[in-house]
């Protein structure tokens, strides 16, 4: 049996099997109205062929019922080929503004052939290439030449034909391929013609990944976006330095400095001396300002942490944002900062010691693991979600390569889990921030709508403007208006609009970006009481503490400790962290914690670390050497340098009042300290 239907607002007809379309939608058929186009004729071929053939009529602006509902094209397929007949639902179905998108399985090929038909573009792997009738092909901006035969002509989103034919090939050299299209014709799958010559010629990268976006943004002013350099930009990290100081030495630098304007210490960087990298500049290397992309500043602007709250950073490495929020919080409070993969906690690890962040405590979790493990135990959660990173396309254009709607799919199914698990890690009343770096519906309005949906009762959208921290003056309104515009996509039946974020590269001349900021007003899920760990690292009693203290005061007239600060033993180091770090129960061993204090020497006596002489050289009011030029620049080269034999022992090294690490000034020589790592850059 068929019929001619119509699902809400979606503006797609087709001939079908009723029974089987209710089954899938769960959605009662209605009848087409009189003046609407032809419908659709699903046809199968004779056994020993595999041939689909549905005419479908697409109006541009259709939309899907929702963000998880994809309405298939329903085909029969030859039971030679197949176990039973199926429905190429993970082959073919209807996204946003009238797209189809078209599964092809190796050796296959896609045949179109209509009155009207728009080929908005092809995502390729390889040399899997579009043809039209007699061997036309996309140019590298993914559109199709003019003069095509038959009253064909050129368009920005492709080619309007009066008639004509397409075919797609897949060459079996890579599992599948998609197509995307738009188009009232006919299409018929079957199998590959080995024997048919393939063009030469491969789509551009960005029209294969941004063509989708048609309906939300100008795509020509995204490519264009996405192919200029990405602006530099620095965050001044106030652990170690002023606002005050970083402008003063880029203004004897040279540097040209525009705020970045959702966060006060974020700054995009000009420079017309590009002799040296701006990583191997000096206050660089000693963590004074951290390299950050403008755009990754601005989660942490709308969580907005305060000093004395408990903060979990879900998928925290390499840092840029664990050391954003450590800086904010000024040593009071604690940081939880988790991740999985050894290689980039040691990174994450790294800069937290670099920038002298003490109120962090680092996991090695599974984020799901914080839904029961650490329920409502935060004030602030921000998910800084793995993604497909389409928006970091300008710095790094190969992050295209992998974005397909396969990889598309399943991240947006991980990044729904890690933010349902920063729900439930939040105290009620508490605030959630969930972030991506990618471009894809998908990833960022359809997983946040998704967890609303299941969390109705027990979330509210915070309006960024509300959440933003305080002085700042930012206009948003092209962000959330842009978000609004997708969210119209993801919903097609009256809707309420959520003030999201949604940074296209073009609009702010940043990477492409997404936040949203949620409030948890009531209790997920309940509290599971829990057996909680013996840290790993044990703090030092009263008695040895002083011991340390009045030693190190003694060598450099400060014990280089600041109020709520305790001094924890593990291995053979002393480490500097909160009270809150330390005192901050949890059911799971930590991976590190604070910075290194000291190196416990094997005679027993204490030496302080490079770490701590960059973090607090500045108090210490004896044991000092004050660098000049040339003595700064043999140090960076690697080499030790003549002093005053009446200098002796460990000493602290300054240059223009800048704490750099340690020497050891020894007979008339100060043997060179300093890490490794700042001498291998820092030399010119």
């Amino acid at each position: 049996m068929t019929v001619l239907w119509s699902i809400r607002r979606l503006s797609v007809l087709r001939h079908i099997d009723a029974e089987l379309l209710e089954l899938l939608t769960d959605q009662p058929l209605c009848p087409m109205k009189s003046d609407d186009p032809p419908g659709i004729d699903t046809e199968v071929s004779g056994s020993g062929e595999l041939c689909v053939k549905v005419q479908c009529v697409v109006v541009i602006h259709a939309i899907m019922v929702d963000a998880r509902l994809r309405i298939p094209v329903i085909a029969a397929m030859n039971a030679e080929q197949f176990d039973e007949p199926q429905i190429l639902a993970d082959r073919c179905d209807e996204g946003a503004d009238g797209f189809f998108r078209v599964f092809l399985r190796s050796n296959e090929e896609v045949v179109v052939q209509g009155t009207d038909f728009f080929f908005d573009f092809v995502e390729c792997i390889g040399e899997h290439l579009l043809c039209l009738g007699g061997g036309f092909t996309l140019d590298q901006e993914g559109h199709l030449p003019g003069g095509i035969e038959d009253g064909a002509c050129f368009a920005r989103e492709g080619v309007k034909g009066d008639h004509g034919t397409a075919t797609v090939y897949n060459d079996g050299k890579v599992p599948r391929t998609r197509i995307f299209l738009r188009m009232l014709c006919t299409m018929t799958i079957h199998p590959f013609d080995h024997s048919a010559t393939l063009p030469s010629t491969s789509l551009g990268a960005y029209s294969r990944a941004f063509g989708r976006y048609a309906p939300f943004t100008d795509l020509s002013a995204l490519k264009e976006a996405s192919e200029r350099p990405l602006r530099k930009s620095v965050r001044v990290n106030t652990l170690k330095c002023s606002v005050e100081d970083f402008r003063a030495w880029a203004q004897e630098k040279g540097w040209s400095l525009t705020p970045v304007p959702w966060w006060r210490e974020g700054f995009f960087i000009d420079r017309t001396d590009l002799s040296t990298a701006l990583g191997r500049d000096l206050r660089h290397l000693l963590g004074h300002f951290y390299m950050q992309e403008a755009a990754s500043m601005l989660p942490v602007s709308l969580l907005d942490p305060q000093p004395g709250e408990a903060v979990l950073d879900l998928c925290a490495a390499p840092g840029s944002k664990t050391t954003q929020i450590a800086a904010r919080l000024q040593g009071r409070g604690v940081v939880i900062a988790n991740d999985m993969q050894e290689k980039r906690l040691r990174v994450l690890n790294d800069a937290l010691q670099r920038t002298g962040a003490t109120s962090v405590v680092i996991t090695r979790k599974v984020g799901q693991w914080f839904s029961k493990h650490l329920t409502e135990r935060f004030d602030r959660v921000v998910c800084d979600a793995p993604c497909t990173a389409q928006g970091t396309a300008r710095k790094d254009p190969t992050a295209l390569q992998y974005s397909s709607m396969d990889s598309i799919h399943k991240a947006a199914r991980l990044q729904y889990q890690l933010l349902e698990a920063a729900v439930h890690a939040a105290k009620v009343g508490g605030r959630i921030v969930y972030s991506t770096c990618t471009l894809t519906p998908e990833e960022n309005e359809g997983v946040v709508l998704e967890i609303l949906n299941k969390f109705s009762d027990q979330l509210e959208v915070i309006h960024p403007h509300e959440a933003l921290g305080s002085g700042l003056d930012w206009d948003m309104s092209a962000a959330i208006s842009d978000s609004e515009t997708v969210q119209k996509s993801l919903h097609p039946t009256p809707y309420a609009l959520h003030p999201f974020l949604r940074l296209w590269p073009q609009t702010y001349d940043t990477e492409g970006f997404f936040c949203a900021v949620l409030r948890k007003v009531k209790r997920t899920r309940e509290v599971e009481p829990l057996e909680m760990y013996q840290r790993v690292a044990l703090p030092f009693g009263r008695k040895k503490t002083e011991a340390v203290s009045h030693v190190f005061s003694e060598q450099f007239g400060t014990d280089f400790r600041l109020p709520g600060e305790c001094l924890i033993e593990k291995g053979n180091f002393v480490l500097l962290a909160t009270e809150e770090a330390q005192d901050f129960p949890l059911p799971v061993t930590e991976y590190a914690m604070g910075i290194p204090f000291a190196k416990i020497l094997p005679d027993g006596r204490f030496r302080i670390t490079n770490e701590m002489a960059s973090l607090r050289g500045h108090l210490a009011s004896s044991g000092v050497m004050e660098l000049s030029q040339d003595q700064l620049d043999a140090l960076l080269s690697g080499k030790d340098i003549p002093v005053d034999p009446a200098l002796r022992g460990d000493t602290i090294l300054r240059h223009r009042g800048i704490s750099l690490g340690l020497g050891l000034a020894k007979e008339g020589v100060l043997l060179n300290r300093l890490p490794r790592w700042v001498v291998k850059l820092g030399s010119t």
